[in-house]
């Protein structure tokens, strides 16, 4: 199941490539390490499910992740995330995809068994239109002793 696309977060995160400077992507970086640590994020398997501008995945990239995985079921954010991938010199180690945390066969086929050490998702699993599936089945591919790291707003008009 897709998730439907009511509003194209995509444009405004497209917009936001155009301003990123420097210092945006240094404090986004410093926002990182003041949760995780300067360490956390290197030779570790990353998710960051809900990629929007790919500023996030750009911070795991350059923090060391040892494989990296971005999706959003979104076209627009998945271009910019690619955007920014490709200024990153198009590492191997990171892909970027589309797809929904809702569509266990997206899972299944592009994600696979695989099992990560930090799964990610800021701001965007109530925007699923089924937070708590979302919920399921992204905490479902955090390894044991990982660390799930969720962001949800408290009450809005699609979720409770």
């Amino acid at each position: 199941m897709e998730e439907k696309i009511t509003f194209s977060f995509g444009e405004n995160w497209r917009a936001y490539l155009e301003t990123i400077s420097e210092e945006s992507i240094r404090s986004v970086r410093e926002d990182i390490e003041n949760w995780l640590g300067a360490e956390a994020g290197r030779g570790k398997k990353i998710l960051d499910i809900g990629c929007g501008s790919g500023i996030h995945s750009l911070i795991f990239h350059q923090l060391g992740a040892k494989e990296l995985v971005s999706f959003d079921a979104d076209p627009i954010s998945v271009e910019s995330t690619t955007i920014l991938r490709e200024k990153a010199g198009s590492p191997s180690s990171w892909k970027v995809m589309k797809g929904s945390v809702l569509d266990k066969s997206f899972i299944a086929n592009n994600i696979g068994g695989a099992i990560f050490d930090i799964v990610y998702s800021w701001g965007v699993l109530h925007h699923t239109g089924s937070m708590w599936r979302a919920i399921e089945n992204s905490s479902s591919l955090v390894k044991k002793g990982g660390l799930y790291w969720i962001a949800l707003y408290r009450k809005g008009p699609r979720y409770e």
